[in-house]
């Protein structure tokens, strides 16, 4: 390498370690919210949609769990047997549910549907989860295979 070369190399160096400490000096007072970082808000999402989906899985498992013991307990059954002894069952576990996630959620808020193959449940109310600028809301509806 010639002389001027190795020297616009090393000016070009030296200029980039400047503005690398001129940014990070000057990255705190730029303006806007101190408290967050970048990405924090993003993570606040996620942690609110995964408490959401907690919730909904709860619900699943509970209905697919309220199923099974409906088939347990009627050893002759018609749909119609099967869908009264399922709602009885399913809320009981929805006592727990309130219990654990502080809901008030009642079986009248449901409709209930049974077709050959599956049972519907479709809640007219909906729940939401609320923390600092996020307000996350969704419908407890479940569909399960019979």
């Amino acid at each position: 390498m010639n002389r001027k070369g190795v020297a616009i190399l090393s000016l070009a160096a030296i200029g980039f370690l400047v503005a690398i400490v001129l940014f990070y000096s000057q990255v705190d007072k730029l303006p806007g919210n101190q408290k967050s970082y970048l990405g924090e808000a993003e993570v606040g999402l996620f942690n609110t949609y995964i408490a959401a989906e907690k919730e909904l899985l709860y619900i699943d498992l509970m209905a697919e769990y309220a199923l099974q013991d409906s088939y347990e307990q009627l050893e002759l059954y018609s749909s119609k047997e099967v869908l009264e002894k399922f709602q009885d069952n399913f809320q009981t576990r929805l006592f727990n549910f309130n219990e654990i996630y502080h809901r008030d959620l009642m079986l009248e808020d449901y409709q209930f549907t049974l077709d050959d193959k599956s049972i519907k449940g479709i809640s007219s109310k909906e729940l939401n989860i609320t923390s600092d600028n996020i307000d996350y809301k969704f419908k407890p509806n479940f569909r399960i295979s019979l």
